[in-house]
């Protein structure tokens, strides 16, 4: 069985309870609501189905880059050739070492530059300025991105049964059934706890600190992720 859309999920719900389908104002009215829990279930954690590689090959002299995938937050970035990997940083630490922007060479760190919040794309900064082409990957975890109608749902399918209490506590307090609208709210929370307790899907990954350039020497400054970032 495939994963439903947004649409197809709104119809189930909407026939457990034996509301018409064809009731396209009430069905509307399930898709927001379904949207609305995919948003809670995807702000309780870091989820690895966000989880992605946004690969980025640099041109000579040319310092900053746009992004190709949407990131909310990146964790890492490396070499493909296995020559290492890039640190995070902020421009105003590269700045304020006295270090000038567009020194070339093999880039060390990275830093946000700028995010385009119409296409929520990330521009960001490479230190030292590339010298040469460099095939880099950023490893980070995406924005969840707005659903439609007929998108399907974005999780896997273990999700689905954690979202449909979520959606049917906003069905029952829409008809007044409060006592069955607490219990599923009680499930959804439920659900999403163990949901977020399960290796499998969740596995926290800290956020990253900042390099101190000014404390830092030489080229093997790298960024350590914690230990249970490579057992989810």
């Amino acid at each position: 069985m495939s994963i439903p859309t947004v649409n197809q999920l709104a119809q189930t719900l909407a026939t457990e309870i034996g509301e018409s389908t064809s009731n396209a104002n009430y069905i509307a009215t399930v898709e927001e609501w379904i949207k609305e829990c995919v948003d809670e279930i995807g702000d309780a954690k870091r989820w690895n189905y966000l989880y992605s590689i946004g690969p980025l090959n640099t041109v000579a002299s040319t310092r900053t880059y746009n992004l190709t995938v949407a990131f909310q937050q990146e964790i890492a970035a490396r070499f493909t050739d296995g020559s290492g990997i890039l640190t995070a940083t902020t421009k105003d630490k590269i700045i304020n070492t006295g270090e000038k922007l567009e020194t070339t060479g093999k880039p060390n760190w990275w830093y946000p530059e700028a995010y385009d919040i119409t296409n929520e794309k990330l521009t960001l900064g490479l230190y030292y300025t590339p010298d040469a082409v460099y095939a880099l990957e950023f490893f980070g975890f995406l924005i969840q991105q707005e659903l439609t109608t007929s998108s399907k749902l974005p999780f896997p399918r273990n999700f689905i049964r954690v979202l449909k209490d979520g959606v049917r506590a906003k069905i029952r307090e829409d008809d007044k059934n409060f006592q069955g609208a607490q219990l599923s709210r009680a499930a959804f929370k439920r659900g999403i706890s163990e949901l977020v307790s399960a290796t499998l899907y969740g596995g926290e990954v800290s956020r990253l600190g900042y390099s101190d350039l000014s404390n830092t020497s030489g080229s093997n400054r790298l960024v350590r992720l914690p230990p249970d970032h490579f057992h989810n």
